[in-house]
């Protein structure tokens, strides 16, 4: 099994009653991903659906196909 590292920002904006930004925070995360060594293409749409699944904070459900492609770029690169 593999592990991917992914890092990301949390963005929090305030707003006041009146929907004026008052603040906002970033603060950095950090996530580890399984992929499993030899990932077949037939694979992949399964794992990204699960991605975006368990990583629902960070990864809209919008984002499941740029998460296939990703897994698909990893399994070539993977095959050499």
């Amino acid at each position: 099994m593999r592990t991917r590292h992914v890092s990301y920002v949390t963005e929090t904006h305030h707003f006041d009653e009146y929907g004026n930004p008052v603040r906002s925070e970033s603060s950095p995360g950090h996530k580890v991903i399984r992929v499993p060594r030899g990932l077949t293409g037939a694979e992949v749409p399964g794992l990204a659906q699960e991605v975006v699944e368990k990583c629902k904070k960070y990864i809209p459900a919008s984002k499941v196909g740029e998460v296939e492609q990703l897994l698909y770029a990893l399994a070539e690169h993977e095959a050499g």
